[in-house]
């Protein structure tokens, strides 16, 4: 338990010091950040991938539920060997459970920008079910691709070891 309230301590402290980087990234602008400030997908992210801890970015908009970045540990509990492999991880087709919370969640956090935690998940993932507390909080990003800059979501996952669990948010097959 101490363990995880560290971690989760340390991802706050990070997403803190990315927006202390772009509000000083500003201050030739006037010190203000700007109203459209927001992280590179990947380079901003990339501080993440030492964390022992799952941090992945999802875009839960209905018209494109989509992985856009994970860190290392992402790409360990998903199988994947690398952060583009977990994006192609298809979230579309998920059980009807699964797209009920996938669409609180954009509702929650990409639309009223709420932060959303602990949320106590067991998570049916490729490696083995596994439980975590789930944190969510609104961040502002933008893709190589991307014309704008969009409003999605940051996970970030602190294990729990020594709790009972009710499963959940199984993934249809």
């Amino acid at each position: 338990v101490a363990r995880s309230k560290e971690l989760d301590q340390e991802v706050k402290r990070l997403l803190a010091e990315l927006q202390q980087h772009k509000k000083g990234a500003s201050a030739s602008e006037g010190g203000q950040t700007p109203k459209g400030a927001y992280f590179r997908i990947p380079e901003d992210f990339t501080i993440f991938d030492s964390m022992p801890l799952v941090v992945h970015v999802v875009d839960w908009h209905v018209d494109r539920i989509a992985m856009l970045w994970g860190n290392k540990a992402t790409c360990e509990i998903f199988m994947k060997e690398s952060s583009e492999e977990v994006c192609k991880i298809d979230l579309s087709k998920s059980s009807e459970q699964m797209k009920n919370y996938q669409a609180e969640m954009f509702q929650a956090i990409q639309v009223q920008k709420k932060t959303s935690g602990p949320d106590r998940r067991m998570m049916p993932l490729p490696s083995g079910n596994k439980c975590y507390d789930v944190m969510q909080c609104p961040v502002r990003v933008k893709l190589p691709t991307d014309a704008e800059p969009r409003d999605v979501c940051l996970n970030y996952f602190l294990p729990v070891h020594d709790t009972e669990v009710i499963p959940d948010l199984i993934h249809s097959k």
